[in-house]
């Protein structure tokens, strides 16, 4: 009989690989945009309700002009991310 922390282990040592593949498939620079962008996003969710003084979401209007602000910042993000990590492995 299977135990459930024997199932709970086989889940998390797939949760990791998965991470790990993700990891290795992709470029830093990919990696940090899409992080970026995601975490942007919802901060900037909270700060248009905070600023709203309820719980509500953006029109498409407003949501459109998050998504372009945040989009832009990620993309910067991401190559300065790149930037420095090139410099710092030249460095070593």
């Amino acid at each position: 009989m299977v135990d459930i922390e024997d199932i709970t282990d086989i889940i998390d040592l797939i949760e990791i690989n998965i991470f790990v593949i993700i990891y290795n498939m992709l470029k830093i620079e990919y990696i940090v945009f899409m992080l970026t962008t995601i975490v942007f996003s919802v901060e900037a969710l909270i700060h248009f309700m905070i600023g709203k003084h309820k719980l509500v979401l953006p029109n498409y209007t407003e949501t459109f002009q998050i998504v372009v602000a945040i989009l832009i910042f990620s993309v910067i993000n991401a190559l300065l991310s790149k930037y420095i990590l090139e410099i710092s492995d030249k460095n070593k």
